[in-house]
């Protein structure tokens, strides 16, 4: 399957959720028609968009087609990476949780616990 053809079924099957998203790959693949350098297509699909994500995904497919690699791979390896961030976020923030809640459990729970034991 073409890039081309990949991101115009994106585009179909996530207009229900992310309508600025299906958009923005549907005038990238009219991008990739009509303009001479692909590359200036991906960097326009970055810039007009300004996430890091997207950035990261329109430079591996530049340098999958400068290269001549596989965009499958380039973007199993991009996909890999991007669950391992997110995994990380959430890792760090369930690790600055437990401080957090030390007032509150103090506040709350101990008193009842103390009515209990002493009651």
């Amino acid at each position: 399957m073409s890039v081309e053809a990949a991101l115009r079924k994106v585009a179909d099957e996530i207009g229900a959720q992310s309508v600025a998203l299906a958009e923005e790959f549907v005038l990238t693949n009219a991008e990739l028609s009509y303009l001479q350098d692909r590359k200036v297509a991906y960097e326009n699909l970055a810039s007009r968009t300004g996430l890091d994500s997207v950035k990261s995904v329109s430079q591996a497919l530049v340098q999958a087609e400068r290269y001549g690699t596989p965009v499958a791979h380039a973007l199993r390896v991009l996909a890999s990476e991007s669950r391992d961030m997110r995994m990380n976020a959430a890792e760090k923030k369930a690790a600055a949780l437990p401080p957090k809640l030390t007032v509150p459990m103090i506040l709350f729970f101990l008193p009842v616990l103390f009515a209990i034991i002493l009651g």
